[in-house]
């Protein structure tokens, strides 16, 4: 089963590059390569950790390095965005915000406190 639904692997698999010469080991799957990388990503897992039905951990890593250093990624999610938009037809503007709504743990908040070192509460 893969992560990527075909309809958008057809779409992407064109930014992945393709081996250019017979040297070397064969070509490694370039689906399971980038759905291994999905998972690290959505999951946050160390590689060393990346379950076997994607590939060898070095391969996968290897291969992310080297497409994360061509813009590969960013041509991809670029991709993905106009596929979700096309595919939802919903509003494309959109906004997230990380917030924290308690006290600091060392504030004196409330606490006026004198010159002479009288605590008003």
């Amino acid at each position: 089963m893969y992560i990527l639904a075909d309809s958008l692997w057809n779409k992407i698999k064109t930014y992945l590059p393709l081996k250019n010469s017979g040297a070397g080991r064969p070509e490694w799957c370039r689906r399971k390569t980038l759905e291994g990388t999905l998972f690290i990503i959505r999951t946050g897992a160390q590689w060393r950790f990346l379950p076997e039905k994607y590939g060898p951990k070095i391969t996968v890593h290897g291969k992310f390095r080297k497409w994360a250093k061509m813009g590969v990624f960013k041509a991809i999610f670029e991709e993905i965005r106009k596929f979700y938009i096309k595919s939802n037809r919903r509003i494309t503007n959109w906004s997230a915000i990380d917030a924290s709504h308690s006290k600091a743990p060392f504030a004196n908040w409330g606490v006026e406190i004198r010159q002479t070192g009288e605590e008003m509460v």
